[in-house]
């Protein structure tokens, strides 16, 4: 609650951009209403009537904006050929639940067409932040495509057919309807909607925006439109700049145009828009990392054993039940490491820079480790060894294990745990 003296106003939600403004606006407006209403400057009714018209339009600016999407779409491709279009997902959130969660597509006559639903099933549940989810929308034949089908989230990698009613059920019935995610060259739109029914993320294209294109307006923010038609094979991507955010998918900027929107090729999904060193692939790797906060690590030496006690504070984990997170224990006789590269899993034994690997710990809990220095060269007299520990998530990319650094395991490379003995 905001209050001063009579006037007193419920904190709006801060899920989304009118709630956070809305809330500073209305502190503002109570310091303002508090110095003149005291002074008998302005009258309450006109205070009132001001109010009111700020509420009014932070509530215009919610249907405006709409809230803070858990998932976008990426990327998407049109082909003649309905087996090799797919829909590129990516989750912004952690621990997010897409079950109950529908997408659909609008078409060139400006139609929404019959919806496709995430089932419950256990896959769409406690999705970590950056996994790449790839929908084809029917059940490929092309086996560049099929090869890429996989339903280990582990990863951070799903890849699955709309048709298949393991993990979907239809609008329409016990099947996909024929329309249903069934793009078109000439102008098509792609919305995610949440199990409430309200808008997520919007990715469309459509040059002429004058005729059949009331539904855009309907639409909250985030959302883009591309001001082209698609040619036969042509992805549809979300274009982001450095340094990359959230915003650009559609919550600012030139929402319809051609700017933060980008056509061309993209035959395999399941990657960056423009690479792994795209701004796209930027964000990405900053989704996938983990979180943690001021890593701090003890390292005690016992001489009677010849070992090195090691503990660290947990990093940040939203659901640790699926232990996807996990660190890797470095040491060296010199303080000289080299960073984890991302989409690399190293084993035991393996050298990073003049750092040894010498263990690796599934589960964010699990945070102690004992170097036994048995068979250890020995350092000498007055010397140290040093550590550090880097925190991870998910395991080896199932399909490419040399897939790139925005795919399988991601290191949080900036923020790691350091000590000495």
């Amino acid at each position: 609650m905001l209050s001063h003296g009579c006037f007193t106003f419920a904190r709006l939600p801060e899920t989304d951009v009118s709630g956070r403004a809305g809330n500073v606006l209305m502190f503002l407006l109570l310091q303002i209403m508090r110095a003149h209403h005291k002074a008998n400057t302005i009258p309450l009714k006109f205070l009132s009537l001001t109010l009111l018209l700020i509420l009014a339009s932070l509530h215009n600016a919610n249907i405006l904006f709409g809230q803070t999407p858990s998932v976008v779409v990426n990327s998407y491709r049109d082909s003649n050929f309905d087996n090799d279009e797919w829909t590129e997902l990516i989750v912004t959130q952690d621990n997010v639940d897409l079950r109950g969660f529908t997408i659909r597509d609008n078409s060139s006559g400006g139609n929404w067409q019959p919806f496709v639903k995430f089932k419950n099933h256990d896959l769409w549940n406690h999705l970590r932040r950056g996994t790449i989810i790839i929908l084809f929308h029917r059940t490929p034949t092309n086996t560049t495509f099929s090869n890429q089908l996989n339903t280990n989230k582990n990863d951070g990698h799903i890849a699955v057919s709309l048709e298949n009613t393991t993990y979907f059920e239809y609008e329409s019935g016990g099947s996909i309807g024929m329309t249903s995610m069934s793009l078109s060259a000439a102008s098509d739109m792609v919305q995610i909607r949440n199990v409430s029914g309200a808008h997520v993320h919007a990715l469309g294209h459509r040059q002429d925006t004058l005729t059949n294109f009331a539904y855009w307006a309907e639409l909250p923010r985030p959302k883009l439109n591309h001001r082209q038609p698609l040619s036969q094979g042509e992805a549809l991507m979300v274009n982001q700049i450095e340094p990359p955010n959230i915003n650009q998918f559609g919550f600012t900027g030139l929402i319809n145009g051609n700017i933060q929107t980008s056509k061309g090729l993209k035959n395999l999904p399941g990657f960056p828009n423009g690479g792994n060193s795209s701004a796209n692939g930027t964000f990405w790797r900053a989704l996938r990392e983990p979180d943690w906060v001021s890593p701090s690590l003890t390292a005690i030496y016992n001489p009677q054993n010849n070992q090195v006690s090691l503990s660290w504070n947990a990093m940040v984990d939203a659901y640790p039940l699926d232990n996807v997170q996990g660190y890797m224990v470095l040491r060296s006789t010199t303080n000289a490491f080299q960073s984890p590269q991302d989409g690399v899993v190293y084993g035991i034994g393996n050298m990073l820079g003049n750092a040894i690997v010498i263990g690796l710990i599934n589960g964010t809990n699990n945070i102690t480790f004992t170097d036994n220095l048995t068979g250890v060269p020995a350092i000498p007299c007055g010397g140290q060894y040093y550590y550090r520990v880097y925190a991870f998530r998910y395991g080896p990319d199932e399909i490419d294990q040399g897939s790139g650094v925005a795919r399988g395991r991601a290191y949080n490379e900036s923020s790691y745990a350091a000590a000495s003995a």
